[in-house]
């Protein structure tokens, strides 16, 4: 899935899991430390991401850095 795709879909899936509108988020947006991001909606972020760009992400390897931006997580997984 190419970058801009990625960000149009993954904004909307936060927004309507955190119910924040659209614009609040942006690809840089830090998803966590603004609280926009719980850990119930980051658990389905992460099976999100596994789906969107078809990859796995194993408990031991997994970072909350890497899900801190929209940015953040296309550069660890969408390549």
């Amino acid at each position: 899935m190419n970058y801009e795709k990625f960000v149009n879909k993954t904004i909307q899936f936060i927004s309507t899991g955190a119910k924040v509108e659209t614009s609040q988020i942006n690809s840089d947006t830090n998803l966590v430390g603004s609280g926009i991001v719980d850990s119930l909606l980051l658990t389905e972020l992460i099976l999100y991401v596994e789906d969107e760009l078809e990859c796995t992400i194993e408990v031991d390897d997994f970072r909350l850095a890497t899900f801190e931006t929209i940015d953040s997580i296309y550069s660890s997984y969408g390549q």
